[in-house]
């Protein structure tokens, strides 16, 4: 038995002392690249969609029109007074029975004048433009002319950088087990299964006084504790250090900016 107890003993000893974790998996933010998100000015149809998904496209570049029927009626019964008064006028001007009613037509031709300057602008608005150079995409699905779109979903998104890149947070007591060029995956809240190739590029020295990403607090929902500083700062409760990992899999991944795990390669070690 006591034989047993000892072999027991030297057992729990050989597993925290002989070497075998071989990675870490820290928190991870993730930055799909700078991005316009481009939305509908009012509830519209889908008159003309001039571009198609990942095609490059400038500032201003007309990406698609969108058409209000009720706009479009308006605007047309408005030019149809507006061409009744010039009309009106005309005939006042030239005449002298009826030409003291030329101001009182005057008025009202300056009326329907701000009415279709209010329409154009309006209609203006309707033809959808790139904020930005960059990569379009389609960002509601199944997007197609005559669809009606609504004013709270974006219809695309540009992509201004392509460069995407990954951030993982570490304790002070990981920097020593983390190497430049080490080999990394990480993966996205929400997908598990999904795991993206990177390599670390960088380890960042110099403690993290303020989390420079609110959405990594507890509070929101993230992993790291902070507590309030000032001015609405937030501080971590521990000393964190910023772990850059270059993504391999750029093409592949989302535009988005989004929070997940990061596991790093790093010698064997023991649990002491």
């Amino acid at each position: 038995v006591v034989f047993a107890g000892n072999l027991a003993v030297a057992a729990c000893l050989g597993l925290l002392v002989v070497p075998w974790r071989s990675t870490l998996t820290l928190p991870m933010l993730f930055d799909g690249g700078e991005t316009h998100d481009v939305f509908a000015p009012e509830p519209a149809r889908l008159c003309e969609l001039g571009v198609v998904d990942g095609a490059i496209v400038t500032t201003g570049q007309t990406i698609a029109r969108l058409c209000v029927p009720e706009v479009d009626f308006e605007l047309q019964r408005a030019h149809q007074r507006r061409t009744g008064l010039d009309r009106a006028i005309a005939q006042h001007l030239t005449g002298q029975v009826h030409h003291a009613a030329v101001p009182m037509r005057m008025e009202e031709h300056a009326r329907v004048a701000a009415e279709i300057a209010g329409l154009d602008a309006r209609q203006a608005r309707l033809t959808i433009v790139a904020p930005a150079a960059g990569r379009l995409r389609v960002a509601e699905r199944g997007l197609a002319p005559d669809q009606w779109v609504r004013t709270d979903q974006p219809l695309f998104r540009i992509v201004t950088a392509e460069v995407r890149k990954a951030t993982a947070y570490a304790e002070e007591r990981d920097l020593a087990h983390i190497a430049t060029a080490a080999d990394a995956e990480f993966w996205f809240e929400g997908w598990p299964l999904s795991t993206f190739k990177g390599r670390v590029e960088a380890v960042q020295l110099e403690g993290l006084r303020i989390l420079d990403d609110a959405s990594l607090a507890i509070a929101n929902g993230g992993p790291i504790a902070v507590r309030p500083g000032a001015n609405g700062t937030l501080i971590p409760d521990l000393a964190l250090y910023k772990i850059r990992v270059r993504v391999d899999a750029a093409g592949h991944l989302p535009h988005a900016r989004l929070r997940g795990y990061a596991r790093i390669a790093t010698p064997p070690r023991n649990l002491l």
